[in-house]
């Protein structure tokens, strides 16, 4: 039995647009509610490290946050030119001492975890510009 491939005409391709329109929408039941902008809360902490230094990759994510901030923190691995691994150890203890924000954004979606967006604090910005100077 060979393979036949059967080639659309134009008529036919009209056609199925003509069925495709007149076709009941009917939207999801988990996106009732949801709004093309999504909602970020921000969580600033106080800057509160112990010894005021940090080390070089602490520094380029800082770095990359600076410039790339309100990205998922999934991508700033690739964008500091850090290990994800590194990246995951280092995030909690860069919010905790205050020198990142996280943003949890609430997607409405009712599946899986929300998604976070990091953004520099205050002290953050200055220790970066601080740095260019």
């Amino acid at each position: 039995m060979a393979n036949k491939t059967h080639i659309v005409t134009d008529y036919e391709a009209d056609e199925s647009i003509r069925t495709l329109k007149a076709g009941k929408t009917v939207p999801a039941e988990g996106f009732s509610n949801w709004s093309q902008t999504d909602r970020a809360t921000p969580v600033e902490t106080p800057v509160n490290n112990s010894d005021g230094q940090l080390n070089e990759v602490e520094l380029k994510f800082l770095e990359a946050v600076v410039k790339n901030p309100m990205c998922p923190s999934s991508e700033y691995s690739r964008l500091a030119h850090i290990r994800p691994n590194t990246l995951i150890k280092i995030r909690p203890k860069m919010v905790k001492d205050g020198w990142i924000c996280e943003h949890k954004l609430e997607m409405n979606t009712g599946r899986g975890r929300g998604r976070i967006a990091l953004s520099a604090s205050d002290a953050g910005k200055k220790l970066i510009a601080g740095m260019k100077k």
